[in-house]
């Protein structure tokens, strides 16, 4: 059984909100980068987003534009209801718990900790890294950063090439 891919142009704009700048990504139908932006907090930088966001569409009026916005009820209000207000579908993504969060990165530490101790290939990458003038905080967010890609690869790996395989099929 093969699991329907909507293949229909769209771009969905996600805008990470803060309180003087916000910081805006655009992927298409399949999820390829079509670009980033930084606007300011005011009428005229969020008329910058939906424009720039229009002009990635090209010549094609037709192509849908989605906008996700994190923190709606707060420092992207603004850009919500401006957005809302222009006729654009705005999707409220919320950042999720914290605790869970939390509890995930505590797990990426120990298991860091772990290797640190015992996997030849981290403790050499440590002592090269330590050689060089790192701190041992700055060696560690680039190791959860690597483990977090390598977790990244082995969960969705298999699944991108089988969507890969039935796209080509």
């Amino acid at each position: 059984m093969r699991i329907p891919h909507d293949t229909r142009p769209r771009i969905v704009v996600g805008v990470d909100t803060h309180k003087h700048l916000h910081v805006a990504v655009a992927l298409d139908q399949l999820g390829a980068l079509l670009g980033s932006t930084t606007i300011t907090v005011n009428r005229g930088g969020y008329t910058e987003l939906r424009d720039w966001a229009h002009g990635l569409a090209g010549d094609k009026d037709d192509v849908p534009v989605v906008f996700g916005i994190e923190g709606t009820g707060s420092y992207g209000a603004g850009l919500a209801s401006f957005l809302r207000r222009t006729g654009h579908q705005v999707i409220e993504v919320n950042r999720g718990d914290r605790s869970v969060r939390r509890q995930a990165n505590a797990a990426l530490h120990w298991i860091l900790v772990v290797r640190m101790r015992f996997h030849e290939p981290t403790i050499a990458y440590v002592e090269r890294r330590t050689r060089e003038g790192r701190t041992t905080k700055e060696i560690l967010r680039c190791l959860k950063r690597h483990l977090v890609r390598e977790i990244y690869r082995t969960l969705v790996a298999p699944h991108k090439e089988t969507k890969q395989l039935s796209l080509v099929a």
